[in-house]
This record gives C-alpha cells, sequence and structure tokens, in this order.
C-alpha cells in the first residue's frame, strides 16, 4: 500500500486513455506516474524513434517524402550515436520509403487524410498539422468526480468507400505479425478515440480506427494497415468503466491510499508469457519505497502552452 499525505498529492484535472489503464492495472502505478510524476531515467530510444516517425508520416501521406526525411532528422537530431541496429536514420529511410512506396504511389490507403477539427487546445510540442489535442466530458451531468478525458490523434481519415471517417494512429513496432494485429481486436485506445470523435463530430460517421503500423527491423521494410471497427456497445462499456475508474482515482485521492496489485508487474502474470516490467517495479520491491526515488526524476509539466478554468492542469 502507498500511502500518501494529502499535501503530498497533484490532483489531476483530466484522464488519458494511458492514464485510465494505469489506474485499471495498478493503482500504485498511477500514483507513481500521474500524481507524484514520477518518470524513468532509463533511455527511451523506442519512443524518441516513434516520435520521429509520427514527424515523417504526414509529410509523406502528401506525397513529400524530402520534408518526411527532413521532419524525420529535425525530431531525430539530438541522438547522440545510431548505436541501435533497429532504430536508427538509415533504418527509418528505409522504412518510410518502402511504407510511402506500398501504401501512397500504389494506392493502397482506403483512406485520404483529411483536416483535423479545431480545438481550442494548443500544444506546446505539436508533432504535425495532422495531430489534435481533445478534452471531451464523458459524464452524463451527474457526476461531478468525473475527469474530462484527454487525448491526442494522430490523424483523421475519410473511408475511400463511405462517408465514414477513422482516427489515424501511428505505430512502430518490433514484431507485426498474427499477436501484434491481435493487439487491436479490441484496443482501449482505439475505442476511447473512436468515443470521443463521436461527441467531437456529431454529424460524421466514425466507424473506428485505422492502425498504420511500421516495423522496427535490422534488415526489413514492412508495414501493415490494420482496421479496427468500433460499435456502439464498446463505446458504452467504456464510458461506463471511465466513470467508475474517476470515481476510484477519487476515492484513494480522498484516503491518501493507493493499493499495490503484483499481479500486474509482469506480462508473465497477466497473460502468462514473459515480456514487459513495470518501469517501478524498484519502487514496489523495496520495505519503504520513498528511499528509491532518486531513481527517478518528476515531471509534472502540461502538454499545452495555456490553460482556462476549464481545461486542464495536469497530465497522465
Amino acid at each position: 500500500m502507498i500511502k500518501l499525505a494529502q499535501d503530498e498529492q497533484t490532483r489531476p484535472k483530466y484522464c488519458s486513455q494511458g492514464g485510465y489503464c494505469r489506474f485499471r492495472r495498478c493503482q500504485a502505478r498511477y500514483c507513481f506516474h500521474s500524481i507524484l510524476g514520477l518518470r524513468s531515467t532509463e533511455p527511451r530510444t523506442a519512443l524518441d524513434y516513434g516520435r520521429a516517425i509520427h514527424c515523417a508520416l504526414p509529410h509523406l501521406q502528401r506525397g513529400n517524402v524530402v520534408k518526411g526525411a527532413a521532419a524525420f532528422a529535425e525530431s531525430w537530431k539530438d541522438r547522440t550515436s545510431e548505436e541501435d541496429e533497429k532504430r536508427n536514420f538509415t533504418r527509418a529511410m528505409s522504412t518510410l520509403d518502402q511504407w510511402y512506396e506500398s501504401h501512397v504511389l500504389k494506392g493502397t490507403r482506403p483512406y485520404t487524410i483529411v483536416e483535423p477539427p479545431k480545438s481550442e487546445l494548443k500544444l506546446i510540442d505539436r508533432r504535425s498539422a495532422d495531430e489534435f489535442p481533445f478534452l471531451v466530458d464523458l459524464s452524463p451531468g451527474d457526476q461531478p468526480d468525473a475527469l474530462p478525458f484527454y487525448g491526442l490523434i494522430d490523424g483523421l481519415g475519410k473511408s475511400k468507400n463511405d462517408p465514414s471517417y477513422w482516427v489515424l494512429e501511428y505505430k512502430t513496432t518490433s514484431e507485426l505479425g498474427t499477436r501484434f494485429v491481435n493487439a487491436f481486436q479490441l484496443n482501449l485506445q482505439i475505442i476511447s478515440y473512436a468515443t470521443a470523435l463521436t461527441i467531437l463530430l456529431p454529424n460524421y460517421n466514425i466507424q473506428g480506427g485505422y492502425v498504420e503500423a511500421l516495423r522496427s527491423s535490422k534488415t526489413n521494410a514492412d508495414s501493415l494497415c490494420i482496421p479496427v471497427f468500433v460499435y456502439r456497445w464498446e463505446m458504452e462499456a467504456f464510458v461506463e468503466s471511465y466513470l467508475d475508474t474517476c470515481t476510484q482515482i477519487t476515492q484513494c485521492l480522498d484516503s491518501g491510499r493507493w493499493q499495490q496489485d503484483f499481479s500486474a508487474c509482469t506480462t508473465f502474470s497477466q497473460h502468462g508469457s514473459p515480456g514487459y516490467l513495470c518501469n517501478f517495479h524498484d519502487l514496489c520491491k523495496a520495505e519503504d519505497w520513498r528511499t528509491m526515488l532518486a531513481a527517478y526524476v518528476i515531471d509534472q509539466s502540461s502538454p499545452f502552452e495555456e490553460l482556462t478554468e476549464g481545461d486542464a492542469q495536469n497530465a497522465d
């Protein structure tokens, strides 16, 4: 059990799908990340690489390979070395070329990119003109502890075959096979983002999301466009669970008590296969978690340039 005094807690003003997932997995994990603002000091090569790819793809979507390469290079320029054999400038150019040839030149994209809706939220670090942040109220109006739901969508696509619209989500992955595709059969990010879009764009026919997946590999350049249909009952189930989670977050904040769930420390306990280890495991292994705080940095910055009373102050 993680116990905090009230003056140690920074109360969030909204919750992202990442924050929702963290709390559902483990209250302590959510507390460390979203309430205390703890961040690991371990290298973030995979995340940095994914971000750089995100910066490049909007230009490739419009047929501008040169600008796409320049956008990747600009995002990647602070890397001190190219030691990762799967994630470096050379491999990125090969991957982006393959995606452009197979998706754009051959015309296999099932959608056309469209301008995102206007947003009053101004990002400090925006990766492209296509991505747009949202902040929506999912409560029916009678739940005062419901946190507004926040997200950042990579782009908006319109189907070439019918008048439907789709969330665009860019992903980089080391594994691009059946296991990866199956991860999006029921995917919280796509479901929650599609839910938000139905609120933001009530006159649009939101069908789901297209996941543009690009493989990170030493040798191969592969990509897939994965359609993910989202249905009304899935949206309703998410909203119900989200509102229940907001109530539980408020209860934890009021009591200052956050449960540690050791079944969520690794993928083996949850799904029976080895893999991810929670980056806060050192805190939970210590008798006194506070003695391990020097291994982390604190970051409670907001992604927004400016905020009003109706906007958010603390990011998940």
